[in-house]
């Protein structure tokens, strides 16, 4: 092998340009590679799963860190297995909140084993578990508001008084429902005066105080519209079983309001908004999900949501202008027929509640990865820093070696000093090959 300038051989000179690239590579391939660069992991939340037909879930794709969650539109692949049956696949793709809602069919034979659950996003496994939500569970998260509502009551006749839709909506007229009996008999072609205070009753005109008389089950029903943000409702009875009866209305200042037209749900905003999320509710779970572009008129918004069929009653209306459905601002309308517009029902939302979580799966995984970059790029970095230090340690021996033949063919009697070991280069090396070493390891810990 010939020698090169610097009493290198040709060899040693292709290891003293190669090993640091090869090195750096090795360090950039662990890093930005073979390492996710940010954790990317979904959440699941659903409704009860010990229940056979239609299942609605929600899926959350979250980024960054889990104390500050960023959001991104992506798309996913969902994959459900359930015993022997065959497996549900869906493709999904993530709004810019990073939520989307999915539905399949649960089959009726394994209705109440667990479900086997997979999410990924292209090679990336976002969330992998099982799921098994019972239907008591579930309910624990259920929210009921209006319907019949409390207040004062004096007399001997009992005057209940209640919201058909549940709840008025700021500035929407809503039925108000009277009920007299009298020990345990309802008061048929009973006359009572009813009178509002922040509300009008909507009729020909809209006016405080109206007569009604009950029917023969001893109800009446009149239309009330929330004129100012709380309002209050009297109800009296004349002589001689004069009784009274004073509650205040439970109004609602924000939100949508839905109401069913025969196979239509009109969803109206009292203020602009550019969309709504739109769920069926029933006994059994959320049945339907959907995002509906709302139509401005004037200051309001509406939009028409037609169905081609309906759940089996008890059924509700879960309407928000956010995708979840779980927040403050999500309403529940119940959906009546004209067979029950005789009562006061209640309001009812019961949220998807989360039941699988990637955020664990997934950050053993990139601790994983970053441990592993950090064990390969230390070892590359040594193993550099040996080529290195193998070249100058031979280089070196080889020269002294030289340097002695020359002063014995001289016939000199001291050692020349070009002879004495000179590691100054090689101590540079090494101290450079350290520093950059700690580097690489306060980088890696840095990830973590």
């Amino acid at each position: 092998m010939q020698q090169g300038q610097g009493h290198l051989l040709a060899s040693e000179r292709w290891i003293l340009r190669l090993a640091p690239a090869l090195g750096v590579a090795t360090i950039a391939a662990s890093a930005l590679i073979m390492t996710e660069q940010e954790a990317r992991w979904a959440k699941v939340f659903a409704g009860p799963t010990d229940q056979p037909g239609p299942l609605v879930w929600r899926v959350a794709v979250k980024c960054g860190s889990p104390d500050r969650p960023q959001t991104t539109a992506t798309d996913v692949t969902l994959r459900i297995a359930s015993g022997r049956d065959p497996s549900v696949v869906r493709n999904i793709h993530t709004d810019d909140e990073g939520v989307a809602w999915v539905s399949f069919e649960r089959p009726r034979e394994t209705a109440t084993g667990p479900l086997d659950v997979t999410i990924t996003e292209g090679p990336r496994l976002l969330a992998q578990g099982q799921v098994n939500l019972t239907k008591e569970r579930w309910l624990t998260g259920a929210r009921r508001v209006g319907g019949w509502f409390s207040g004062h009551h004096e007399g001997p006749i009992e005057i209940r008084v209640g919201v058909v839709d549940a709840m008025l909506l700021h500035p929407y007229a809503s039925d108000i429902v009277v009920v007299l009996s009298e020990h345990g008999r309802p008061l048929s072609n009973q006359t009572v005066s009813v009178q509002t205070d922040g509300a009008e009753i909507v009729g020909a005109t809209a006016v405080k105080r109206v007569t009604l008389i009950t029917d023969s089950e001893g109800r009446t029903r009149l239309s009330v519209r929330p004129t100012d943000l709380a309002a209050t409702l009297a109800v009296d009875t004349p002589q001689p079983s004069a009784s009274r009866f004073v509650g205040s209305l439970p109004i609602r200042t924000g939100g949508f309001r839905v109401d069913r037209r025969g196979r239509d749900l009109i969803i109206s905003s009292p203020v602009v908004r550019d969309q709504a999320t739109i769920g069926l509710l029933t006994e059994q779970g959320l049945v339907d999900v959907r995002t509906v572009k709302l139509v401005a008129s004037g200051n309001q918004a509406s939009a028409t949501v037609t169905y081609s069929s309906w759940p089996a009653p008890p059924l509700w209306a879960v309407v928000s202008s956010e995708t979840e459905l779980d927040s403050s601002n999500t309403l529940g309308w119940p959906l009546l027929d004209d067979s029950t517009r005789m009562d006061a029902h209640p309001a009812r939302v019961v949220p998807n509640l989360l039941v699988l979580d990637g955020w664990k799966a997934v950050s053993k995984r990139l601790l994983h990865q970053r441990h592993r970059a950090l064990y390969l790029s230390s070892s590359a970095l040594f193993g550099v820093a040996t080529l290195i230090a193998w070249v100058m340690i031979r280089s070196n021996r080889r020269h002294q070696q030289q340097v002695s033949e020359i002063g014995y063919a001289l016939e000199l009697t001291e050692r020349p000093s070009l002879a004495e070991r000179a590691p100054y280069a090689l101590i540079a090396v090494l101290v450079t090959t350290a520093a950059i070493v700690g580097l690489a390891c306060w980088a890696a810990l840095g990830f973590q």
